[in-house]
């Protein structure tokens, strides 16, 4: 294998030459069926649009060309019909042990709209082929997440901007902001073929939401002003595919929450009551399950513990207890072992693409449990993996030269996609219980000068190959003299027998960083910033931990510094993850949860800070960018969190079988359209 280094201008020309055969392929001709599907979703979408009264009368024309495109498929041979599905359906449609396609599908069914069209060289494809993918967390993988994550409307880029329909067939905002009015899709079934109405919303409402055992805290923002102390929603039942959602104050950004704000999938307003009632003792008698509780190893009376044990969520679709569960996903769960994960196409799915064909077009996906990521990179290079996006599942930056060195080996291509995260950033806790530390990391002079201390460049050569930018919500320059100065100024200018500093007390100050491998560049990242703040004389020490012990350490209120990932910039939503003092301030995150109950009163500047990136959440789109700008620029004037580099990149791997793979945009959008990835053999 050639060690040479292979830097960001070889690759771009290595890339090119692959995506100029990619470039060759058209896409198929539309057919008549297209055209009626795409002006039926115009027809939809201008229906959301305008009034109540409009609405009626646009959704009977709409029904209108539905009932007539029925007569046209009347027509057809049932042997072209069931060519819109999967062969591995068309037998057992034939045998009568699967309903047909016009009877699975909604009367309107979705189109795709989750990657934007110039960043998709979108082909009508084929069914069938099975996706072979590795995890290293048992019965989990971000890209079966990401792959099965599916929202009630949807945004293309991730971004929630210019919402669509999804899961609903379209909305309506009306009274300034606070009324949200849904229109469900006729005729779509769960993945066990239970159909999907208005009683799913209102049971997830009234008897999970509104059930102080089951939801002790009404979810933020599902309150008015995305404020812990604000009015909860109010949700009524029109008909069964209509419902509206009320808010007491405006509240735009409710739906770019609904599309995509912290991966929001459906199932926090919409749950299969057919499936769920029957451990919820409204409905089913706490005698009836107390054997179910006994066996699920809970104490006798459990029933809500039980009951939200069985409530899965899409982070769990591949669970080993999930199989089974009702699911709106494109393939769900049917085996479970150590050794890997096997989910399959969902019958039922709600999709379709251009031409009337069900997506998705793969049949499966099995997911192998590897030990780490150095198997899952060996396993990509043979040629056992037929796609991979992102760092954490063997496929990082540093790993771009033995990637592109072996792509006709293992037989995938290699394409460079923006990360959605900047990929490492330092927190500094600054409620620590250590007085000392306190009064040192709470100057915003000691904050400063340790960012001034990073040689970034340095660390976009060394750990990410020039694949990565400078960030730009802290003062990005490598000054040491400045930073040496601050620090003097600030009172650290005296220093140990080791030449590192003394903090106020009179003992070597040290920052100890304890940090979990979630990703490949964390430790040498780490490493790197260690030696340049011992050259400012700040003792600085690395420790890595379980990621399962950080956790707690970092609930409890115990670590003093450590590192993650931030998804702002790159995600504007991602700040009510990232930004707000969770990482950097748990005392205080604690005190916004719990409107001022526990935890600890932050500063006005910290006070501040939250309420912007709240209230960014809840204006609307044309609002949004002044508030996401001012909290951006409290960040870089305060240095809450350290941002190390910005615009880095993702190599997303997939086998030179796979097509309508994303070719730029975020790589983890290339995951959000797995249901239209295909294989030509």
């Amino acid at each position: 294998m050639n060690g040479k280094k292979l830097g960001r201008r070889e690759f771009l020309r290595l890339s090119a030459v692959a995506a100029a055969g990619m470039a060759a392929v058209a896409c198929q001709p539309q057919t008549v069926i297209v055209k009626e599907t795409v002006q039926v979703e115009k027809v939809v979408k201008e229906t959301v649009e305008v009034a109540k009264e409009v609405t009626k009368v646009v959704e009977k024309e709409v029904t209108k060309v539905v009932e007539k495109e029925k007569v046209v498929k009347e027509t057809v041979e049932v042997a072209q019909v069931s060519a819109r599905q999967s062969p591995m359906f068309q037998e057992l449609v034939k045998a009568g042990k699967l309903p047909s396609l016009e009877e699975r599908l909604p009367i309107v069914p979705a189109t795709c709209v989750d990657v934007p069209a110039d960043e998709i060289d979108l082909e009508i494809g084929i069914h069938g082929g099975t996706c072979r993918m590795v995890n290293t967390t048992p019965e989990y993988n971000p890209y079966v997440f990401c792959m099965n994550n599916e929202s009630l409307v949807r945004g293309p880029g991730l971004l929630g901007n210019d919402v669509v329909g999804n899961v609903v067939k379209g909305f309506q905002v009306t009274d300034g902001e606070t009324v949200f009015t849904f229109y469900m899709r006729e005729g779509m079934k769960w993945s066990d073929g239970q159909p999907v109405t208005t009683d799913d919303i209102v049971f997830a409402y009234q008897d999970v939401l509104l059930n102080k055992d089951l939801t002790p805290a009404f979810p933020q923002w599902l309150k008015s002003g995305n404020t812990a102390k604000g009015e909860p929603m109010k949700l009524e039942a029109l008909d069964t595919y209509t419902f509206r959602i009320t808010f007491a104050q405006p509240y735009g950004g409710f739906i770019a929450q609904l599309a995509i704000s912290g991966w929001r999938g459906y199932p926090e307003l919409l749950k299969p009551k057919h499936h769920l009632t029957q451990f919820h003792t409204k409905y089913t008698s706490l005698d009836k399950l107390e054997p179910l509780i006994q066996k699920e190893g809970f104490e006798k009376g459990e029933w809500v513990r039980l009951f939200q044990s069985l409530d899965f969520a899409i982070w769990s679709i591949m669970a080993t207890k999930s199989i089974g569960f009702p699911r709106l996903c494109p393939w769900v769960p049917v085996s479970s072992t150590q050794v890997a994960t096997i989910l399959e196409r969902n019958p039922y799915y709600f999709k379709v693409d251009r031409e009337g064909k069900q997506l998705p077009y793969m049949d499966q996906i099995r997911s192998e449990l590897v030990q780490d990521v150095e198997m899952n990179l060996l396993k990509i290079i043979s040629g056992e993996v037929d796609f991979v996006s992102g760092g954490d599942q063997g496929a990082s930056v540093k790993d771009i030269p033995v990637l592109k060195e072996n792509e006709a080996k293992g037989g995938y291509r290699v394409v460079l996609q923006d990360m959605h995260v900047c990929p490492v950033d330092i927190f500094l806790n600054q409620t620590n219980a250590d007085p000392v530390w306190r009064q040192v990391v709470r100057d915003v002079r000691f904050r400063k000068a340790l960012c001034l201390g990073i040689n970034r460049e340095e660390i976009i050569d060394a750990v990410y190959s020039g694949f990565a930018g400078m960030p730009t919500n802290v003062p990005n320059a490598y000054d040491t003299a400045t930073a040496n100065k601050l620090l003097d100024e600030m009172g650290l200018n005296k220093k140990d027998a080791d030449g590192f500093r003394l903090g106020p007390d009179g003992k070597t100050f040290e920052i100890p960083f304890e940090i979990a491998k979630y990703s490949p560049d964390h430790a040498p990242v780490t490493e790197m910033t260690v030696e340049f703040w011992k050259a400012l004389g700040i003792k600085t020490s690395m420790k890595v931990i379980d990621a399962g012990l950080l956790d707690q350490r970092l609930n409890a209120n115990e670590l003093k510094a450590h590192v993650l990932w931030n998804h702002y910039p790159p995600l504007w939503w991602g700040a009510i993850w990232d930004v707000i003092p969770y990482h950097w301030g748990p005392l205080w995150n604690q005190w916004f949860n719990t409107g001022g109950e526990k935890g600890e009163e932050p500063p006005d500047v910290v006070k501040k800070l939250v309420q912007l990136i709240e209230q960014s959440l809840v204006v609307s789109q044309d609002q949004r960018q002044k508030m996401v700008a001012e909290h951006a620029k409290l960040n870089y004037d305060n240095i809450f969190i350290i941002y190390v580099v910005q615009d880095a990149k993702y190599p997303t791997v997939a086998s030179t079988k796979m097509f309508n793979v994303p070719k730029k945009g975020f790589a983890i959008n290339s995951s959000f359209s797995g249901e239209q990835f295909f294989f030509k053999m």
